[in-house]
């Protein structure tokens, strides 16, 4: 069974910024995929990391609301800054907007239960609308306050 994460994205105001932020820090040729990738570190490696490996998703949650998500490519052995070991989480640098949901904070990160996996933006009402891709995420996020998205 597939497992995602969810996690806070600390300094990051909107899904644009992320997309800015994942393309500064974007690294070419992973090594099992060869795709330009970005990697995120964490204390420890989750317990269920294989299952989140094989197709699993990072959701990130942007000012109190999950927004979007990254693919998960891989976790490796690696070190923080101040070289204490550490884990990497390697993703893919698509960041894919998802229907806006509300979260609590918390530290570090969690396992997103299946029943709570928001779908993705562009799929809404079961049809691909190009016009969902261009609206920026301010405009999505008070719509979504609003309850109009």
């Amino acid at each position: 069974m597939v497992m995602h994460m969810k996690k806070l994205c600390v300094g990051i105001t909107s899904i644009e910024h992320l997309e800015d932020s994942v393309q500064r820090r974007s690294e070419p040729d992973h090594p099992l995929t060869g795709e330009d990738y970005t990697y995120i570190t964490t204390r420890t490696r989750p317990q269920q990391w294989e299952s989140i490996k094989t197709g699993g998703s990072l959701y990130w949650i942007i000012e109190r609301r999950l927004c979007c998500r990254q693919e998960i490519i891989d976790f490796r052995e690696g070190n923080k800054r101040d070289g204490t070991p550490a884990w990497h989480i390697d993703l893919r640098s698509e960041v894919i907007p998802v229907e806006i949901s509300w979260h609590r904070p918390f530290q570090g990160w969690r396992y997103l239960p299946l029943k709570d996996v928001p779908a993705d933006a562009k799929r809404r009402l079961g049809a691909y609308n190009p016009l969902d891709d261009e609206f920026p995420h301010e405009l999505r996020r008070e719509l979504t306050d609003l309850g109009l998205w």
